[in-house]
């Protein structure tokens, strides 16, 4: 259920966010409704990333997991929290140089860590420490069974994020990963943060563990599944190649009137020719009887195969 609101949500939220910017592109550095639409733009961005939290906590969100050096994601979040967090609150890293990458999707792994961190910063009201720890770790038998640990790989990363606040007793302990609740009170939470933190740590084969302490603090231990394929970086392009307006024919497939209309006005005033359908089988015909004159499909996947 929370998928499928949070989809159709997103879809609403899509065309808000990108009819405030295409407003912003043909307005005026300095006109007074330049501001209001940002502030439209940032509010749609951020009900998005809520609508995201959802979806990676129902699974709907597909995790696109790669290479991931995960010390730079801490040092990543490290920094964002140096302009956050109150001078109280002390950051530290104890992280492996030598640490074997992680099989997970950087961005997600990033989020849940920032996540981490914020419900460890709202547990130290009068200052602490957040400690974030990366080790490598082999799993023995017994371990792995304790942590229900696939036994095609024993090899992981194991993160930390530690911290010296208030601390849980053993009843919220248990109930923390659960959706929507809270020890916050009203309008303070949604009691999705960390619950969306253990659908990614689910989605990425991992193991998430909270031990907690009343008036010592808590400690969040992530075990991801290791890397162990040598990766070779790739280098960036250093080319300094700016993206040109193209001439070429899109075929724009959404059941949505509004995204199709947005994403039509976002393509023509860029050059490219646009031919949307509502429906798979519209599109099908016309690509049909475009005889190879259509260059590229833009397709919603996430759509019925035909529409009334």
């Amino acid at each position: 259920m929370a998928g499928g609101i949070a989809h159709d949500f997103n879809n609403i939220l899509q065309a808000i966010q990108g009819y405030a910017q295409i407003l912003l592109l043909d307005s005026e550095e300095g006109e007074s409704s330049a501001e209001g639409l940002r502030a439209i733009e940032k509010s749609a961005q951020r009900a998005g990333e809520l609508t995201e939290q959802l979806l990676i906590f129902s699974r709907k969100l597909e995790s696109k997991l790669i290479p991931t050096d995960i010390n730079a994601k801490v040092q990543n979040v490290e920094k964002l929290l140096r302009g956050t967090v109150p001078k109280i609150i002390d950051t530290r890293l104890d992280l492996n140089k030598d640490l074997l990458p992680a099989h997970a999707d950087p961005a997600q792994i990033e989020q849940a860590l920032m996540n981490l961190a914020l419900n460890a910063m709202d547990a130290m009201p009068s200052g602490g420490k957040i400690i974030f720890k990366t080790e490598n770790i082999t799993l023995s038998d017994d371990e792995a069974y304790s942590l229900q640990w696939s036994d095609k790989n024993r090899a992981c990363v194991l993160i930390t994020v530690k911290d010296t606040g208030h601390g849980m007793a053993a009843d919220i302990v248990e109930q923390i990963f659960e959706p929507f609740f809270t020890t916050k009170g009203s309008g303070e939470g949604t009691g999705l943060g960390l619950a969306m933190v253990h659908g990614i740590i689910e989605s990425h084969e991992g193991t998430i563990i909270c031990d907690s302490i009343i008036d010592k603090g808590t400690t969040i231990s992530i075990y991801l599944p290791a890397y162990l394929v040598s990766v070779k970086r790739k280098e960036p392009n250093s080319s300094g190649e700016h993206i040109r307006p193209g001439n070429e024919h899109v075929l724009l497939v959404d059941d949505e009137t509004l995204l199709r209309s947005l994403g039509t006005k976002m393509l023509s005033r860029y050059g490219y020719r646009v031919t949307t359908a509502s429906t798979g089988e519209h599109a099908l015909s016309l690509l049909r009887r475009s005889n190879h004159d259509i260059d590229l499909v833009l397709l919603d996947l996430n759509m019925p195969a035909s529409a009334e």
